[in-house]
């Protein structure tokens, strides 16, 4: 997934909601001509369902940046967030995305 944000305080963290996830990579770009910005580390806290990315430097205020995130989550049966759902047509089952996003389960 590609985040744009925009940076209103300098800050060397980046913190995003995130529930139910296997984050693999996390890269940060300030444009195609500044390039990346390194990335020390990454890490979920499960108490308060965060991704909290943490920069080798400063982010500038008043700045865009890109955040790309590569990650892994099952898409689930449970009717909240983002999950499977099934139809038949014609006797062939078929499979859809769907979601429900109020807030603590847009995370997910």
């Amino acid at each position: 997934v590609n985040v744009e944000i925009a940076c209103r305080n300098a800050t060397r963290y980046v913190v995003l909601h995130a529930s139910r996830v296997a984050v693999e990579k996390v890269q940060v770009a300030e444009d195609r001509v500044a390039g990346a910005v390194p990335v020390a580390g990454f890490f979920l806290y499960p108490q308060t369902q965060v991704l909290v990315v943490v920069l080798n430097r400063t982010l500038d205020a008043q700045r865009n940046y890109n955040l790309k995130i590569i990650y892994n989550a099952l898409i689930e049966n449970e009717l909240l967030g983002f999950f499977r759902s099934s139809y038949v047509l014609h006797g062939e089952r078929r499979f859809l995305g769907i979601t429900q996003f109020s807030p603590t389960h847009a995370r997910k």
